[in-house]
């Protein structure tokens, strides 16, 4: 509940198709010091409404989930990522140039 009350939660339904997975993390051997590591796929499913909170099942479109997930981590994702939708690669790598910052796609 929190010292100063309850606090806040969301909750809402992640729409089933075609996302990019995201991760920004600070990787001092990466160009600028920072990674921007992505990986493309689709939201296939949610298994866990008693959560309520937003959440969906990935699929990774590079592969097996066992060498895409082992990808993910080892590019130097961090735990928390975010989510959008549609696949976006081409246009969070353009944004890794600007901002010169190394771009990894899983």
């Amino acid at each position: 509940m929190g010292d100063k009350g309850p606090g806040v939660a969301v909750a809402f339904n992640i729409a089933k198709g075609p996302a990019t997975l995201t991760s920004l993390s600070p990787v001092p051997s990466a160009k600028g010091g920072w990674a921007l590591i992505i990986a493309e796929g689709s939201i296939i499913d949610s298994k866990h409404d008693a959560m309520e909170g937003p959440n969906g099942m990935f699929r990774f479109d590079s592969g097996s989930v066992e060498i895409s997930y082992q990808s993910w981590c080892l590019a130097g994702a961090t735990h928390h990522a975010a989510l959008l939708p549609g696949l976006r690669g081409r246009e969070l790598e353009a944004a890794t140039t600007a901002l010169g910052i190394e771009f990894r796609k899983v």
